[in-house]
């Protein structure tokens, strides 16, 4: 039999575009050739959070293989890290940046893409 692979459940995660936060940069970058008052240090963050389990689960998804083979080889782990290993730095549950200030300076929020059309957009070509 396969032993299954722990993989982190437990840890969100907020993969970002490049093309996003090109789109931010722009968008930054305008502001600031008008108003010459324009600076300081911006977050930019996708909103869509996912665990190492869930992208997992959606590049299987994606890529059309079985969920049967995915469930023997892998299972979620929903444990913290911190609690598996007391030595290892702690780690927050949740690591979404606050972008609000990013949006009011800019008047504006950029319209993220969600992962599966990342996914399936940069995956094109690939079997």
């Amino acid at each position: 039999t396969i032993k299954k692979k722990k993989i982190d459940n437990w840890a969100l995660r907020f993969p970002t575009s490049c093309e996003d936060v090109a789109k931010a940069l722009k968008l930054m970058i305008d502001r600031a050739l008008i108003d010459e008052h324009f600076d300081g240090t911006y977050h930019v963050s996708s909103p869509h959070g996912i665990t190492k389990y869930g992208l997992l689960q959606l590049q299987s998804q994606l890529l059309n293989v079985p969920k049967s083979e995915l469930d023997e080889r892998a299972v979620g782990n929903d444990d913290n890290p911190s609690a598996a290993n007391p030595l290892a730095a702690p780690r927050p549950q949740c690591t979404q940046l606050n972008c609000e200030d990013t949006w009011s300076a800019l008047g504006c929020q950029v319209e993220f893409t969600t992962l599966q059309d990342g996914m399936r957009r940069s995956s094109r070509g690939f079997p």
